[in-house]
């Protein structure tokens, strides 16, 4: 896999993406709102891809 990576530095676009896992992993904590300083000291890195390959087994 290739691709590109960057660093998401928006405050907004951190707190929707993580909101997304938090929903997908453990839902039951979705009605409960992410602490400020969580989203700030979290990384989140958006991967562009480029190219992918694969494997077929038979």
């Amino acid at each position: 896999m290739m691709g590109t990576a960057v660093l998401l530095e928006g405050l907004e676009q951190k707190k929707r993406i993580l909101n997304g896992i938090v929903g997908k992993y453990t839902p039951h904590l979705t009605d409960k709102p992410l602490p400020e300083n969580m989203i700030k000291g979290t990384a989140v890195i958006k991967i562009d891809i480029v190219d992918v390959t694969g494997k077929y087994y038979d």
